[in-house]
């Protein structure tokens, strides 16, 4: 059984500090590691996360704050790919 709060939608409060970049063609979101804190691994230099986002994808500013989260808390890139290029049909009809 799910939650009555499973299919309903919130939006997160912030403005996010990242950019939304081209990478072969697709629209990414890239929050960046803090400066002059970017995690390095011992043996294979910087470290970056990726973020999937769930069915709202990029247009709704929550999976951007939780990407400039990450990327302070863990000092890496995080990336975001737009999985559903920009076009979140799903979020018309939950919120």
């Amino acid at each position: 059984m799910s939650c009555p709060d499973c299919n309903r939608g919130s939006i997160l409060a912030g403005k996010p500090t990242g950019s939304i970049v081209k990478v072969n063609g697709t629209d990414a979101y890239f929050a960046p590691s803090p400066p002059s804190e970017s995690a390095q691994s011992e043996s294979n230099g910087p470290v970056a996360a990726v973020l999937l986002s769930d069915a709202f994808g990029l247009p709704l500013v929550n999976i951007k704050l939780i990407a400039d989260k990450l990327a302070s808390d863990l000092q890496c890139d995080v990336w975001v790919p737009d999985l559903f290029d920009a076009s979140s049909t799903y979020l018309q009809f939950v919120l």
